[in-house]
């Protein structure tokens, strides 16, 4: 295949766009990609602003009855199997192919193993080079469903590369079948200039900002943990929780039980905008991620990416992609999984040092800035692709 010097990209992916999912907007827009979507979600789109993408919907008809009747076969299998289902229908791949010949594509990128089992016809017929991103669940929990490893193989043989966010995942993929040459570690990145950098200043309360989703991996309950251990010695602490997800009922009912309940906010899913007003009126960006029973892990977590180019310091777990975003004693601290004491310790330690807070938050947001540049991450999978 000849060398070119200018680049016209495609994203596949399944959903889009998802309000959990802000980094694979960017990189579209960042990239100028067109988005292929089986799954449109046309009631997020307040939740970004679109007009720049192209965004083509092969999804199935929502009121035919192959529509109904394959979901209904999900919803099935994922409750029976305890699994997720990942194929796309025939007809959808059908209609991607279809769609992708009218064009002359430099490169396919596909975020999450699914879709780039999805993408692999479409590639392969048209010979387009494909660079498949393993960001987190599908690099781990989904791994433990022998089929989607299964899948992989021929998306492994094929791909020009194979792009992971930690050392965990790379390990995880190598095992899964992958040829070690065509892992590259390349973290999402963020539109670092976009990103105000926050005052962190003396206040009669002290605020820990947690945004994510409720889920086992996110260990919200360590959390909240770890805030009582620091809020049982310092009486002028506050969490603040941005997220949704099916913990939340457990949360709740820890909360309704907590003793510093009335310290503890939960703002459920937030726009972009006002997880910013959440940050410029926080001190410490808090997250406890753990490997959930189930296998699924962290990739490279935007939300703590994103903290720390607002200049937060950050108080997490040695997890996944977490260890590449903190630096311990520098920008923040980390601690092991599941353990809320020592995380409870570090938390008031900074609730009591506003100067450290400030320090910490200047050191993370020239971090983030050497480390995670969406420009610098790019670059490098382009530069992959014109190879």
């Amino acid at each position: 295949m000849k060398k070119r010097k200018n680049i016209d990209l495609a994203i596949v992916i399944g959903a889009f766009p998802q309000v959990s999912q802000t980094f694979i907007v960017r990189q579209a827009i960042y990239l100028n990609a067109t988005v292929y979507t089986n799954n449109y979600v046309q009631e997020n789109e307040k939740y970004y602003n679109l007009d720049k993408l192209k965004i083509v919907d092969v999804g199935l008809n929502r009121k035919s009855l192959i529509f109904f009747a394959f979901n209904l076969y999900r919803r099935i299998y994922n409750r029976t199997l305890k699994k997720s289902y990942y194929k796309w229908h025939f007809l959808e791949l059908r209609k991607l192919e279809k769609t992708i010949s009218k064009e002359n594509y430099t490169g396919l990128i596909a975020p999450f193993g699914e879709n780039g089992i999805a993408s692999l016809s479409a590639a392969r017929k048209y010979n387009i080079p494909l660079v498949v991103q393993f960001l987190g669940v599908d690099g781990s929990k989904q791994l433990n469903n022998n089929q989607y490893r299964n899948d992989l193989l021929p998306v492994f043989d094929y791909a020009k590369s194979v792009i992971v966010l930690s050392d965990l995942l790379k390990n995880n993929i190598s095992n899964a079948g992958c040829p070690e040459h065509k892992i590259n570690k390349i973290n999402i990145g963020l539109p670092i200039a976009d990103f105000n950098v926050i005052n962190i200043k003396a206040k009669h309360e002290f605020v820990f900002t947690a945004v994510g989703r409720l889920v086992e991996k996110k260990s919200p309950l360590d959390l909240m943990k770890a805030f009582e251990y620091c809020s049982d010695q310092n009486d002028s602490v506050y969490l603040r929780i941005v997220g949704d997800g099916p913990l939340k009922g457990l949360v709740k009912n820890h909360l309704d039980k907590s003793r510093h309940k009335k310290k503890i906010k939960l703002y459920g899913s937030c726009s972009q905008d006002k997880i910013r007003e959440i940050y410029n009126e926080s001190h410490v960006f808090v997250q406890h991620s753990v490997v959930a029973a189930d296998g699924d892990s962290e990739g490279w977590p935007v939300a703590i990416a994103e903290a720390s180019a607002c200049g937060l310091p950050v108080i997490s777990t040695r997890h996944s992609g977490i260890l590449d975003l903190v630096v311990h004693e520098e920008t923040g601290y980390l601690v092991d999984e599941h353990d809320y004491e020592s995380m409870g310790k570090y938390m008031l330690e900074l609730s009591l040092d506003i100067d450290k807070c400030i320090k910490m938050g200047k050191a993370s947001r020239e971090h983030i800035e050497k480390t995670g540049d969406i420009n610098d991450q790019l670059r490098k999978i382009k530069e992959i692709l014109l190879k």
